[in-house]
């Protein structure tokens, strides 16, 4: 059985969690563009994983896997205890 091929894209501003608008189509302007990672990211996206409010990129991954089969059991086990170690810090 052939597997289907999957795609998964996230941008930067969706694994932070961060809600601001960093492009708006046919705008020249400086502020187009400019959204930055926030030099207290590490404990910002802690928090928000906490709160499942940014994405836990292990428990995405798992899901996936877990999407596709059984075969890669030992793989889905291992990212679901990583990303339940993200989520609880």
């Amino acid at each position: 059985m052939e597997e289907p091929g999957l795609l998964v894209q996230a941008k930067f501003a969706d694994l932070l969690g961060l809600k601001e608008t960093y492009n708006v189509p046919g705008t020249v302007s400086e502020e187009n563009w400019s959204l930055r990672i926030p030099q207290e990211y590490r404990r910002e996206y802690g928090e928000k994983l906490g709160r499942d409010a940014a994405l836990n990129l292990p428990g995405a991954l798992a899901m996936a896997l877990r999407a596709v089969g059984p075969e890669h059991q030992p793989l889905i086990e291992n990212l679901e205890r990583l990303a339940a170690g993200m989520r609880h810090g």
